[in-house]
């Protein structure tokens, strides 16, 4: 979970912070080794 935390969590405070695509979610899911049908994210 720290490994999420820390690539999710990274840019939060930048001042031209934007959400997340759904494609850089589902890499960041799958860089840390989170897989299967929980983890995937719906419209992929």
């Amino acid at each position: 979970m720290a490994a999420l935390a820390r690539r999710w969590y990274r840019d939060r405070l930048s001042a031209d912070w934007a959400p997340k695509s759904r494609e850089v979610s589902q890499a960041i899911f799958t860089a840390v080794g989170l897989s299967g049908p929980f983890w995937t994210l719906p419209g992929g």
